[in-house]
C-alpha cells in the first residue's frame, strides 16, 4: 500500500510540476526572466522526479522499519554523494551548455539510485521473507 499511495502521490505531484510550472513558481517570484529561467530547469530537474517515491518513502523507509539503516543510508548516500556530486562536476564537460549539464544531473542520478534502490530492495525483501518463521495453521477439533 505505501508504494501505491507514494507513487500516486508523486505521480500527481510530477504532472503538476511538468504541465504547471508557471503556475507553480508564480506562488514564489513574479519576475518574467527568473519565472522563465524556473520553467526550463524545473522541467529538466523534475523529469524522473516521479519515481522518486519508489526511493524514498516505500524502499528506503521501509528497510530502516525492517531493521536494515545500512542499506538505508547507503541508498540515501548513493543518489546525492556517490552519483550526483561527481556527476556535477562531469557532465559539464561532455556539453555546450555547461547550466543544462549541471540541472541534468539530477534526473540521471534519480533513475540509477531507483533502479539501485528496486533491485536491492526486491533482493532483500526476498531474503528477509524466506528468513521469517511458518505459522501452523490451528486444526479445528
Amino acid at each position: 500500500m505505501l508504494i501505491i499511495f507514494s507513487l500516486c502521490f508523486s505521480i500527481t505531484s510530477w504532472f503538476l510540476m511538468i504541465l504547471f510550472p508557471k503556475t507553480i513558481i508564480s506562488l514564489f517570484s513574479n519576475d518574467p526572466m527568473l519565472v522563465g529561467t524556473t520553467v526550463w530547469a524545473m522541467r529538466i530537474y523534475m523529469v524522473t522526479a516521479f519515481v522518486m517515491s519508489a526511493q524514498l518513502s516505500s524502499c528506503q523507509q521501509t528497510f530502516i522499519a525492517l531493521g536494515q539503516a545500512k542499506n538505508s543510508l547507503f541508498l540515501a548516500l548513493l543518489r546525492k554523494i556517490i552519483l550526483l556530486i561527481p556527476l556535477i562536476y562531469i557532465l559539464p564537460n561532455y556539453f555546450s551548455k555547461k547550466d543544462f549539464a549541471v540541472f541534468l544531473t539530477e534526473p540521471i542520478a534519480d533513475f540509477l539510485a531507483v533502479t539501485c534502490t528496486v533491485i536491492l530492495f526486491s533482493i532483500q525483501f526476498k531474503k528477509l521473507l524466506a528468513k521469517k518463521p511458518k505459522t501452523k495453521k490451528l486444526q479445528a477439533s
